[in-house]
């Protein structure tokens, strides 16, 4: 996940689920090594943005940090 900035080896596809709930705006829930990264980096909301057509879908990040002190 590009969004937590991980380069040295691949985050487990299991530790991040997008929740999709009727009439609400989809979000995802960091468990694993998709948390642990997310606090150490500072992240305090992550957003996701979906969007699917009949042979494909794709989605957009957005960490957010409190940002320098």
């Amino acid at each position: 996940m590009k969004a937590l900035n991980r380069t040295d080896q691949p985050i487990p596809w299991r530790s991040i689920e997008l929740r999709m709930r009727p009439g609400s705006q989809p979000s995802l829930n960091l468990t694993g090594a998709a948390a642990s990264l997310a606090l150490h980096r500072g992240v305090t909301d992550v957003s996701v943005s979906v969007t699917h057509g009949s042979h494909s879908a794709a989605a957009v990040v957005l960490a957010s940090t409190a940002g320098p002190s």
